[in-house]
């Protein structure tokens, strides 16, 4: 039965713990490029640990399976054909056992034929099977979840427990290696709080800031009112009230843009302590976000801009 996905250190791992099992046999899908006489052809391989065919109950149809020491880093290669292909390049001929076939311009011996019956992994179109190599320094890949790993229950096992003991060793597994991921975010959690408070602040003043400019120009037009209702009713057009008082308006944003970059020109070196790859004082990114200001500010300029335009110069000129 399938059991999951695991690195190499997890898998011997759960051998060497997981008691509910009688055995463990792990894979991973490759593929193989198989040259000859006959051409070359592309084939789905599946790469085994040499228990694989005992555990799941499977025996080839000729020849054998692998032995324990033929997954070793500095054994002879040795490949099992399906008996689709054995049949199809090699014409069902019996005596292929013991010759060489070539495999990435590698030479492998023929040891086995496994029967189209045993269809492994379930509903692949599988052509051959070779030994799975254990790295020499398992350790190094524990967060590399690449081998598919089977099993078979131990007599008298129910399922259930099985399955429990071996989530247990497996959260002990997680819990005792953590993965690279996990690692790099616990020693970033404190930074990515620290740059998560500070961006909401500043959103935060971002907002304040334009209800602010908002509020100061509409302060502003209304303390105009009525010499914007003068100059209207001497035929100011409606293009230059609005000229007016956005010209106001970018005064002020101006100002306070100059004021915002001498500032953070200032704190660069408390900034500086927060950021990763990034300068404080990276001078595109300051035009930016002075660019970005100045637009919101232009909006929060324009809405009072375009009320006073609309001024009815009568009603301005009474109103004081």
């Amino acid at each position: 039965m399938e059991l999951g996905t695991a690195s190499w250190a997890n898998y011997l791992e759960w051998k060497e713990q997981v008691k509910g099992f009688s055995g463990l046999a792990a894979y991973t899908l490759q593929s193989k490029n198989l040259s000859g006489t006959e051409g070359a052809e592309r084939l789905e391989a599946v790469a085994v640990t040499a228990n694989l065919f005992d555990v799941l109950g499977v025996h080839p149809r000729l020849g054998r399976g692998f032995l324990p020491e033929e997954d070793a880093r500095n054994a002879a290669p040795v490949v099992v054909l399906r008996e689709g292909l054995w049949q199809r390049r090699f014409g069902a001929n019996p005596s292929i056992l013991g010759q060489t076939v070539t495999l990435d311009g590698q030479p492998y011996t023929v040891i086995g034929v496994m029967p189209e019956t045993a269809r492994f992994p379930a509903g692949s179109q599988t052509d051959i099977f070779i030994p799975l190599v254990q790295p020499a320094d398992v350790n190094t890949q524990r967060g590399y979840h690449f081998l598919s790993v089977v099993g078979r229950l131990s007599e008298g096992v129910a399922l259930e427990t099985a399955h429990n003991e071996l989530r247990q060793v497996a959260r002990r597994l997680e819990e005792a290696y953590p993965t690279m991921e996990e690692v790099i975010g616990g020693s970033v959690a404190e930074r990515r709080l620290n740059l998560l408070l500070l961006g909401t602040f500043a959103l935060i003043a971002l907002m304040l800031a334009t209800a602010g400019l908002y509020g100061v120009i509409s302060y502003l037009v209304a303390q105009r009112t009525r010499e914007i209702g003068i100059r209207v009713a001497l035929g100011a057009r409606t293009r230059d009230v609005v000229w007016l008082v956005m010209r106001q308006g970018g005064r002020l944003t101006a100002v306070g843009i100059a004021v915002g970059i001498v500032g953070a020109l200032g704190l660069s070196r408390v900034m500086e302590s927060l950021l990763y790859g990034v300068s404080a004082r990276d001078p595109l990114t300051l035009a930016a976000l002075a660019a970005f200001l100045g637009c919101v500010a232009l909006v929060a300029t324009w809405l009072p801009a375009r009320r006073a335009a609309r001024v009815d110069p009568v009603i301005a000129i009474k109103s004081e």
